[in-house]
């Protein structure tokens, strides 16, 4: 014989399809809210790409320059280095260190230690108002299964993005000597400043900390005479003057309008304790000419995700200049040419060759007064 369910039962059964019911919807509308995000992001990516395409359109590329992000693989012919978006740099001799990622054999692991924030305006700090849970989604590994998009309009243009470790709750090392930038709109905000926070300061002074004290162990990196750190950010990894035991980090960030909005997302943001040779490794790149190379000046443009030095002499970085590469070997060094001297080529050649040091994460080069016979 079947047994019925009972009235007790059936209303058991009721509440649970009732509670499963209202699971499905809520998750439906968390599918339909990051859809919607999605959606926007990709609205406004095609149409800051359009305004950028019409910009490249109307500019020009210098002649004799590299970018190491676009001209890599027909370019440079040797040495070591790891790409990632706009820069190129020593390789990692090991897989970097994540701050607030743990790497496993099963993917990736948030360790949930951070909260991240976003001021705006020039309002006190307001903790409670600035501040979403979701917003960490942008220190999680990109193959992190729970990760979701992080992107907001804002009505200034001025922001700042603010991390800041939880110490009660943290596992791991806090060393930093390398970050990775990975925005929805490459080339949409300057960074103007960033200001890192150290463990010994917080210790020192507590959380209300409002000036870098470099005496403990913290640094604010900024550009000169009030121009930005960082100029039209994309996909990059800067090097940091040192390794820092990281407690806070603020990026003072400028939005370029769009359509009278200011839109800002970031993909990621890592922090890195990055093991690498910057002494040593090295990247040799060809410099292809259409007629015979009578000599190369001595003087270089040379560019870096924070700073570009104009006019610098290659030596000074340890730049050398060959004239053939063969089997792993560059051979017949050339003497650049100098406003007080002019050194020419023994031979006919329309390729020669650049050693370049990976002293920093580079971005590209152009090479100067390159005269042609």
């Amino acid at each position: 014989m079947i047994q019925k369910p009972n009235s007790l039962q059936l209303m058991e059964e009721f509440h649970q399809l009732q509670k499963d019911i209202a699971d499905i919807q809520n998750d439906l509308a968390e599918m339909e809210n990051q859809i919607n995000t999605k959606l926007s992001i990709i609205n406004m990516y095609h149409a800051i790409a359009q305004n950028n395409a019409i910009q490249v359109k109307n500019g020009s590329r210098k002649k004799d320059s590299i970018y190491f992000s676009l001209d890599a693989e027909n370019k440079i012919v040797g040495g070591q280095y790891d790409i990632y978006g706009q820069t190129i740099h020593s390789p990692f001799k090991a897989i970097p260190e994540q701050m607030f990622n743990f790497i496993t054999e099963n993917g990736p692991l948030y360790k949930d230690c951070a909260s991240v924030y976003f001021l705006t305006g020039n309002t006190e700090w307001d903790k409670e108002n600035s501040y979403r849970y979701d917003y960490c989604d942008i220190l999680k590994h990109e193959a992190d299964t729970s990760k979701k998009d992080v992107y907001q309009n804002f009505s200034s243009g001025n922001i700042v993005l603010r991390v800041r470790l939880n110490h009660t709750n943290f596992y791991g090392n806090t060393s930093c000597n390398m970050i990775e930038f990975c925005p929805y709109f490459p080339g949409t905000f300057d960074i103007q400043q960033i200001d890192i926070y150290s463990v010994t300061q917080y210790l020192a002074e507590g959380e209300e900390m409002d000036i870098v004290d470099v005496n403990n162990g913290s640094v604010s990196l900024s550009g000169e005479d009030n121009e930005p750190f960082m100029k039209n950010v994309g996909a990059c990894r800067i090097m940091l003057p040192d390794t820092y035991q990281i407690y806070q980090v603020d990026f003072s960030v400028n939005i370029h309008a769009n359509e009278s909005t200011y839109p800002f997302g970031l993909r990621h943001l890592y922090f890195y304790n990055a093991k690498t040779d910057k002494i040593n490794d090295y990247i040799i790149v060809k410099i292809e000419e259409d007629t015979y190379i009578d000599s190369i000046g001595e003087l270089i443009n040379i560019g870096t995700p924070s700073e570009e030095r104009t006019n610098q002499k290659a030596d000074l970085y340890g730049i050398e200049y060959y004239m053939t590469y063969d089997n792993g070997f560059l051979q017949n060094k050339i003497t650049p040419s100098s406003a007080q001297k002019h050194y020419g080529l023994s031979r006919n050649l329309k390729t020669i060759y650049a050693k370049i040091p990976l002293f920093d994460c580079l971005t590209h080069i152009d090479f100067k007064d390159i005269v042609l016979r």
